[in-house]
């Protein structure tokens, strides 16, 4: 059995045994993915105890030279520990509650007002933000700080500091980020009276890399894997043919509704679940050619009866055909196909890189491939600058609206 093949069996062993969908996907792309993309540069396609092993202290290494912080180095190793027990024959264990820090008091109250009113927050950003709450109302008091009104900002800037030494750049970002958005509930609330929207928003100098696209072959090879003739075909089609031709997030494709897709007009309109940004696009004729077989003839039960219960577009194909409500279980789906055309691995969200630098290249304007791609500034956009491809107009649509960050407009 190939290592893949091996991940993917313990991301449904873990949903299995009770895990969300959303933390056993999390564990693939997070955690499995790294460790099969190290292997499969050195050509190693097989399980390999000893090659796990190998990969361990290589982390290790990354560690203790600051490459990574102690929170990516610790879920990379306990990552890699249970993919051998799984191997091994020892299975996955049932996810334990009992380890998160516990708010109780002053602060329990205002996560419980956050938790059942930050309506405004996507489902897969919302228990993140949570989490680092916890953490952060834990360092509050044991910092001697038990009111949010006792908060200042020089209480922030010194937790700023604290987590700039436990996390990475990037997550720092991040955390910072959803701190800001945290903070301004709080305000609006009436939990703080003073804005610390400054506090959080300094620049974190982030290095970034130019990622890898899907090329055109790949993309042909992985469509040769599907069965058409199959309901779970013809859904795996349009859900892989959506990210190609619309380069839509695997989040938005998880989440597209019925009623998002807008027959008359040819067009498909959302609200995007990382930046709650409305995007509308063309359905082209391949896209809804594919939507069209799969809504009528793949979206039903095995007793061919049609499945109607949910808004959603994309059901699961085994009991209780529920949605496909989480963004992994749309990378698992490419990432077998992948395995099976006998590919490298990769994630779905090559096949929007892939959008991005065939627009670029074919002299599209960048503001134009920002509201393609549903980029809420050019920053995002520029990475696709240095890639080469061929031409892909198909997407572009003459829309207004981008405003350019940090100098003057492209």
């Amino acid at each position: 059995m190939t290592l893949q093949e091996t991940a993917l069996q313990a991301v449904q062993t873990m949903i299995d045994k009770g895990y969300s969908p959303f933390t056993a996907w999390n564990e693939y792309e997070t955690v499995y993915a790294p460790i099969i993309r190290v292997h499969e540069k050195h050509n190693i396609v097989e399980f390999n105890t000893k090659s796990i092993s190998e990969y361990v202290s290589a982390t290790e290494t990354r560690f203790k030279d600051g490459k990574i912080s102690y929170g990516t180095f610790h879920r990379l190793i306990a990552g890699a520990e249970r993919l051998l027990m799984f191997q091994n024959g020892n299975g996955i264990r049932k996810p334990k509650h009992g380890n998160r820090v516990q708010i109780g008091g002053h602060f329990g109250i205002v996560l419980d007002n956050f938790i059942a009113n930050s309506h405004d927050w996507g489902k897969t950003v919302k228990p993140t933000a949570i989490s680092e709450l916890r953490q952060h109302f834990d360092w509050l008091l044991k910092n001697g700080c038990d009111n949010l009104e006792n908060v200042t900002g020089q209480i922030l800037r010194n937790y700023l500091i604290y987590c700039s030494e436990k996390y990475c750049p990037a997550t720092l970002a991040q955390l910072k980020g959803r701190l800001k958005r945290s903070y301004t509930f709080f305000l609006n609330c009436g939990y703080i009276a003073k804005d610390f929207s400054n506090i959080f928003s300094f620049k974190v100098a982030i290095e970034k890399k130019i990622l890898r696209a899907v090329p055109q072959d790949e993309i042909a090879a992985v469509l040769k894997q599907i069965d058409r003739s199959l309901p779970r075909g013809k859904r795996d089609y349009a859900i892989i043919l959506l990210g190609i031709v619309t380069g839509l997030r695997a989040c938005d494709i998880a989440a597209l509704k019925l009623s998002d897709i807008d027959w008359r007009t040819g067009e498909i309109h959302i609200l995007q679940k990382k930046t709650r940004v409305p995007l509308a696009l063309p359905l082209t004729q391949d896209v809804g050619a594919a939507l069209k077989d799969y809504i009528l003839n793949g979206r039903i039960s095995p007793i061919r009866k049609v499945i109607r219960e949910y808004e959603e577009v994309f059901i699961s194909v085994k009991a209780p055909y529920a949605p496909l409500s989480h963004y992994g279980a749309i990378g698992g789906i490419y990432a077998l196909y992948k395995l099976k055309a006998g590919l490298k691995s990769g994630t779905f969200h090559d096949l929007r890189r892939a959008i991005g630098k065939n627009m670029v290249t074919a002299e599209i304007p960048v503001s134009t491939v920002s509201q393609v791609l549903g980029h809420g500034d050019l920053d995002s956009t520029k990475q696709y600058i240095s890639l080469d491809s061929i031409h892909l107009k198909e997407c572009a649509l003459n829309f207004q609206g981008i405003v350019p960050k940090g100098g003057a407009a492209e």
